[in-house]
């Protein structure tokens, strides 16, 4: 019977022993680690991070966000530059567009008044072959033909004003 009884006691005691082990704390504060001798100051204080900031290390860091900051900026005005060098080539090439398309349509004036020259004549006699209305179209030749005469008119005036010969 002993020896269920010391069976019994067994775990509880080993269960006490581990509790006690855990529960128990040191009331004294651990010692810190020194630093190395490398850390240390020249005057034996223990190295805090108050001494290393003082030492430069802090200015060092200032000037390093200072100069990232300033790359950053000198970023943003090249990407800005670009931009406005993207937008100028798109405007000369629209301008370049609009000289096309006027150059184009003076090509149209042109050409009009060539078939307005050629209206009185032939073009009368294919729309009345036609069925077309002629007179019309004679209309619109004579129209033509009266905007080329004062175009030429005008350019002529402009020539004599600013003193250039057609010749």
């Amino acid at each position: 019977m002993k020896k269920q009884s010391e069976k019994k006691k067994r775990p509880r005691e080993i269960l006490r022993r581990v509790e006690t082990r855990h529960v128990t704390t040191d009331p004294r504060p651990k010692p810190r680690s020194t630093p190395p001798a490398s850390e240390s100051c020249p005057s034996g204080e223990k190295l805090t991070l108050t001494h290393s900031l003082q030492g430069g290390v802090l200015v060092k860091v200032r000037v390093l966000l200072l100069l990232l900051l300033l790359l950053l900026l000198v970023k943003l005005l090249l990407m800005l530059l670009l931009v406005v060098k993207l937008l100028l080539m798109l405007l000369l090439l629209l301008m370049l567009l609009m000289l096309l398309l006027l150059m184009l349509l003076l090509l149209m004036l042109l050409l009009l008044v060539d078939v307005g020259h050629l209206a009185e004549g032939r073009v009368r006699v294919l729309l009345a072959h036609a069925g077309a209305r002629a007179h019309v179209v004679v209309d619109l030749a004579t129209l033509c033909r009266g905007f080329y005469h004062h175009l030429l008119l005008v350019l002529s005036q402009d020539m004599a004003l600013t003193g250039t010969s057609s010749k």
